[in-house]
């Protein structure tokens, strides 16, 4: 009976954790710490599967996301060595104020990469993409490097590792799949994009965005994506990612924004020599 009082009615006939109230909250955090300290979590994701249904005080639920930012803000001070992973699509909520209170957010459960670029790609006009876990799904067979459709490896599409890694890179890269099922080849690949991932993913993690392309529907395939990443602690160092999905120019222009005019910038691109460019010739 004491339990059942912790709990109030919520969407689809289900029941949801009555937060405003101290007692609730002090039994969810001793709950919650005892599963960090009983399994040495390194990680834990947060998951939401329903609506939280309508706040019966008329205040938009503005009680309930109080309480629950603050225990989240007591666990990560406690357990510091536990990242908390948010997840949005249950929520209902995908916002700068959820994502600062956990180290990342989940994106989605589709996890097909050309759907989880552009997913991507839209989601950073409101959250930074540094915050955002981005998963390589991935499994190797016969030679042949495949991603899932929507959430099944067994209706599987077939990819290119390279790019599958280079999708995620722009979020918090994380891998699932089969990894044991790589060939040496395609283990190599996927060991170097990650190293270079982990030399910048400070940067990646600080940095705000610049979308250089218009968003637009997740199960578009056509044409390109493109984002600019700026990290306020570092002003003068940019990073572009650019994705050419299915389009046959091989090349296209985009114009960098918020840049040094007259400053000279030394430009790196995949396979070809280091050179300088002007802040203003690159952004004309």
């Amino acid at each position: 009976t004491a339990f059942k009082d912790m709990l109030v009615p919520a969407g689809h006939g289900a029941l949801r954790w009555d937060l405003e109230r101290p007692e609730v909250r002090e039994h969810l955090r001793k709950e919650m710490s005892r599963v960090v300290e009983t399994y040495g979590l390194v990680w834990m994701k947060i998951d939401s599967n329903f609506p939280l249904g309508m706040d019966p005080k008329g205040r938009e639920l503005e009680g309930y996301f109080t309480a629950w930012f603050d225990l989240l803000t007591d666990l990560k001070r406690r357990h510091p060595e536990c990242t908390f992973e948010a997840c949005s699509g249950g929520a209902l909520r995908l916002d700068l104020e959820l994502v600062s209170r956990h180290q990342c957010g989940f994106l989605s459960d589709n996890v097909t990469v050309r759907h989880l670029l552009r997913l991507l790609h839209a989601t950073a006009l409101r959250v930074p993409p540094g915050r955002i876990t981005s998963w390589a799904v991935l499994r190797e067979t016969d030679g042949q490097v495949a991603g899932p459709t929507i959430h099944d490896l067994g209706k599987p599409i077939p990819e290119d590792p390279d790019f599958a890694v280079l999708a995620c890179m722009p979020g918090v890269l994380t891998f699932s799949g089969d990894p044991d099922s790589f060939s040496p080849e395609t283990r190599r690949k996927i060991a170097a994009r990650t190293a270079w991932w982990k030399a910048r993913r400070r940067f990646i993690l600080g940095a705000a965005c610049d979308l250089l392309t218009a968003p637009t529907a997740y199960t578009d395939e056509n044409g390109w994506a493109a984002l600019h990443l700026t990290n306020p602690d570092d002003p003068h160092r940019h990073l572009v990612f650019a994705y050419r999905l299915d389009d046959p120019a091989a090349r296209k222009g985009f114009k960098l924004r918020d840049l040094d005019p007259a400053r000279n910038y030394m430009v790196l691109e995949p396979g070809k020599p280091q050179h300088a460019l002007t802040g203003r010739q690159l952004m004309d």
